[in-house]
């Protein structure tokens, strides 16, 4: 697994798109209107490898969130997602769970770009964290749902 020679954190940034249905509910809570589209969102990540400035239950993991979603027509809306995935496999693939506040959902991605050099760049971090990430997810709001996939650079 040569993710287990990179070293560090890394952030990474981007963009997501995909389709959504939102749901408006009457006051019974029944439900009154059903809306779908195309949505664009930021994505937002933090990816912990390995070493010692990195603590032991964090190595290996990446977890972030997708929030600033635009729907179609700019419908209005504050959905956000929370991203959590640990353990990065041989393909330097992991899966994680998505929660926007309704049932769990899931998310997973894939790094690239990682170089061969480990050694430290001038900041400390090693030159080989993979320089980007990209994946798909899929997540339920208490008033809707989404699926997507994202694309994020390191920063």
């Amino acid at each position: 697994n040569e993710m287990l020679n990179v070293m560090g954190a890394a952030s990474y940034e981007g963009g997501a798109a995909g389709v959504y249905v939102k749901n408006t509910f009457t006051s019974e809570g029944e439900l009154d209107t059903a809306t779908s589209g195309a949505f664009t969102a930021d994505v937002s990540l933090m990816a912990y490898f390995g070493g010692d400035d990195v603590a032991s239950n964090d190595q290996y993991s990446i977890a972030g969130s997708i929030s600033n979603f635009v729907l179609s027509g700019e419908e209005e809306n504050s959905w956000a997602v929370n991203l959590k995935a640990s353990g990065f496999n041989d393909r330097n693939e992991f899966t994680g769970t998505a929660n926007g506040g309704g049932d769990e959902a899931v998310w997973n991605g894939t790094f690239h770009g990682a170089g061969g050099d480990t050694e430290a760049a001038d900041d400390g971090t090693a030159k080989n964290q993979p320089t980007v990430v990209v994946g798909e997810f899929n997540t339920h709001f208490s008033n809707g749902h989404v699926a997507g996939a994202y694309g994020a650079h390191k920063q």
